[in-house]
């Protein structure tokens, strides 16, 4: 019987495939979350439409979720096509990506480097560190992973193209990168990074820049149509998010500010890459205080000087360290998007920097100090450590009520987390509970409209109409034109038998929306009981007409013929 014998490169790619199968594969049963899946999945009517020329039109128009990311609402609705409405598709697909994504940089990084070893222990710690649990696990997070996957992708044009220079490699590269935009305006920083992998370990950067200051400009030139491309995204962005009102917060006039936060911020990701613990979905935003800001900047300041002084010894070091620099700057906290101070997400690809510091400089420690193969139990020692955290933690991604109990349990004032485990509580008919963390939510952050909204619809559902009502209007005070406070008013008006109330409210929803069949329909109903018989069935007829599947209406208009063959 011949042997057949597997390259080290073969096993490795094997090994990395087996270890992510294994720490990942449960997430394949978990459920959709009651977070962002809603807006990327189970609540947006275009996904759940599946790959239809309308949809395809949409994808490459929309700016919704505060993004233009095409190819991310694409592969969403590849997914509705391939698996339905079935969660368990929808995780595999992103448990592939995180797959090919984790081979692909071991791939790119052996043929920079001809270090098998390694790029192994790069990889492996790409694959498994808990702070990456987040972006396999949640659904909503596949542009994380596409972009990664694009990243790559560009790279290993871009490997190509430094070895063997050619217009049809160059646009090959442009190619990948265009696409990378098409899925999360992180990639912005690439050309950055593509500089860096040309000092080490392309080994392209003139000795001296004295005597090669023109290559050098060689090196910058190749880069600027890839940030030719990418000005028009940024631009997009900053409309998307501006227009989705999560750059309301930003602070304009002082920009040391957002600086100091973005310090704090650096430090604070490198801390939980060696400490992975008390990892959460969502991270209350708390303001740094100076010295914390003082400290981080110092720290910055020392690392980075310390490793260009040693370029020359620890070149892998420079690119290791400007990788984290450099790729964590679009959600470092320079410009703040959201609520959340942090979030584990947000390393997917800025990490690798500090892996590659740690692999390369492993190796380096391993050769120089004596004991022998001392450096390779270390690693998997390593590997298998942050392994184990990370079974643990994607055991808390399992559905809605594990992701946020979890994140109650290893977060203070954490506002967003209560709030969401009560629309969990609500749905699933624990309307008391639900209560609870309304409240709670609302006493950590005054300013929660969203939770406040969600506590008036708890007190309704309890059959505590009034006190809903009276809450209601508190919401409207402040925002007249809330569409959800004025639907859920008129809804509990019509509970309570305030009809002519909320016929008025329904008015002024048409009058924000002219053509909203649920209102429309709701307002014939109200008008049908108060008598206007005719009138109110009118509008049930506009509102089939502009929504021909509405359940509601059909069902009214059965209910009324019904009545009319009994004499009613």
């Amino acid at each position: 019987m011949e042997i057949v014998k597997i390259d080290k490169k073969t096993l490795s790619v094997l090994l990395i495939a087996a270890v992510v199968l294994a720490l990942f594969s449960p997430v394949v049963g978990f459920d959709f979350l009651m977070y962002d899946d809603e807006q990327y999945v189970t609540k947006n009517p275009v996904v759940m439409g599946g790959l239809t020329p309308g949809g395809v039109k949409w994808a490459f128009t929309s700016l919704e979720a505060g993004f233009w990311q095409p190819l991310v609402w694409l592969s969403h609705m590849t997914d509705v096509e391939l698996f339905g409405m079935d969660p368990h598709g929808h995780h595999l697909a992103n448990l592939i990506l995180h797959l090919a994504n984790s081979v692909l940089l071991f791939l790119i990084f052996t043929s920079m480097t001809n270090k098998t070893g390694s790029s192994l222990f790069l990889s492996l710690l790409f694959a498994v560190h808990p702070l990456h649990v987040e972006t396999v696990a949640w659904v909503a997070d596949r542009k994380d992973l596409l972009c990664a996957f694009f990243w790559f992708s560009t790279t290993a044009a871009y490997v190509a193209y430094a070895r063997r220079p050619a217009w049809r490699t160059y646009l090959l590269v442009l190619f990948f990168f265009s696409l990378g935009l098409m899925t999360k305006p992180m990639i912005v920083t690439l050309p950055l990074v593509l500089l860096v992998l040309d000092f080490w370990p392309l080994g392209r950067f003139p000795r001296t820049v004295t005597t090669g200051e023109g290559k050098f400009r060689r090196l910058v030139a190749e880069k600027i149509p890839l940030a030719i491309l990418a000005v028009p995204v940024v631009f997009l962005t900053f409309a998307a998010e501006t227009r989705a009102g999560a750059l309301s917060g930003v602070e304009w006039v002082s920009f040391a500010a957002p600086l100091g936060d973005a310090a704090v911020n650096y430090v604070a990701y490198i801390i939980k890459t060696f400490l992975p613990s008390d990892l959460a979905v969502f991270y209350p935003l708390k303001r740094p205080s100076p010295w914390q800001v003082l400290l981080s900047v110092l720290f910055l300041g020392a690392v980075t000087s310390m490793i260009l002084y040693h370029h020359e010894r620890y070149p892998f070091a420079v690119t290791g360290w400007l990788w984290y620099l450099f790729s964590l700057v679009p959600v470092s906290g320079i410009v703040r998007v959201g609520s959340h101070g942090l979030a584990d997400r947000y390393t997917y690809i800025p990490l690798i920097g500090l892996f590659i510091m740690a692999a390369w400089g492993g190796g380096r420690l391993s050769r120089e100090i004596p004991g022998g193969r001392w450096g390779v139990t270390m690693a998997f020692f390593c590997v298998f450590v942050m392994s184990w955290t990370s079974w643990k933690q994607v055991q808390t991604w399992r559905n809605t009520e594990t992701v946020f109990n979890h994140a109650l349990a290893v977060t203070e004032g954490n506002w967003l987390a209560h709030g969401n485990l009560g629309v969990w509580l609500l749905e699933k008919g624990r309307a008391e509970d639900a209560v609870f963390h309304f409240q709670e939510a609302i006493r950590i952050n005054p300013h929660y409209r969203t939770g406040r909204l969600n506590l008036a619809n708890a007190l309704v559902t309890l059959g505590r109409i009034d006190e809903g009502i009276e809450l209601y209007r508190v919401i409207l005070k402040e925002s007249p034109r809330d569409v959800s406070a004025l639907r859920n008013l008129a809804d509990a008006l019509m509970k309570k038998g305030a009809r002519g109330e909320a016929m008025a409210v329904y008015r002024t929803l048409l009058g924000i929306d002219p053509n909203d069949p649920d209102v429309i329909n709701n307002l014939g109903v109200a008008l049908y009981l108060e008598g206007s018989r005719e009138e109110g069935v009118s509008y049930i007829r506009r509102a089939l007409s502009l929504r021909p599947d509405h359940r509601e209406a059909l069902d009214n208009l059965k209910k009324i013929e019904k009545l009319s063959r009994d004499g009613r």
